[in-house]
């Protein structure tokens, strides 16, 4: 799914669930290759955007490049010089030409809705203009829901439609790791340095 099994801190124990129901991951080129040619995609040209600004962005377009030319598409890399692939989420001009992007998403609040919401039509970080009325309409109902565990029911509902309309290509997870010495305490283990003053509870453990 799009969003990371740690995104639903409001229900844990059903996002376990949630989780379960996802479509089996297998690879099939054949099929994978049918797919494309039906659809008349083969010898199309993909644009991914790459950039030396974090080496994993590099790894992933070689991979999707690979991939994408093992079932018949014609993948091509567009090096983008750091500043300007920054552009790429804020300026929709600078999408222009590119249709793939790599990054790393991530929440800052225990919220699924946080992610999801993001795909609602005309959103900011909706970068590919995804647009369903009634997933619209979900992101509506799970904004006005207080409480958590329905909440999250309603925010599933808006990950099932995300997985299979494949709004958002997930490809990996990856854990993010905090290292103190013994002398120092209350650094937070999120994200939360975005949003939030966390040096300001950062203190000494003697």
């Amino acid at each position: 799914a799009p969003a990371a099994i740690g995104a639903w801190g409001i229900a844990p124990e059903a996002a376990k669930q949630y989780y379960a129901k996802l479509p089996e991951l297998n690879t099939d080129l054949e099929g994978a290759r049918k797919l494309v040619k039906e659809a008349g995609g083969t010898g199309k040209k993909i644009v991914i955007a790459t950039s030396t600004m974090a080496p994993d962005i590099g790894v992933i377009a070689n991979a999707v490049q690979a991939a994408g030319q093992a079932i018949g598409l014609r993948v091509e890399q567009k090096a983008v010089a750091p500043d300007a692939y920054s552009a790429l989420f804020s300026d929709p001009k600078a999408r222009q030409g590119v249709d793939l992007v790599m990054t790393i998403w991530y929440d800052s609040t225990p919220d699924p809705l946080e992610f999801y919401g993001i795909l609602q039509t005309g959103n900011f970080a909706n970068y590919g203009g995804y647009s369903d009325p009634e997933y619209d309409r979900l992101v509506d109902q799970a904004g006005a829901e207080a409480d958590p565990a329905a909440r999250a029911a309603v925010v599933a509902k808006l990950q099932e439609i995300a997985v299979r309309d494949m709004v958002w290509i997930p490809l990996y997870e990856v854990p993010h790791s905090m290292f103190l010495n013994k002398r120092l305490t209350g650094a937070p283990t999120g994200i939360t340095q975005l949003v939030y003053p966390w040096a300001a509870v950062l203190g000494s453990a003697n």
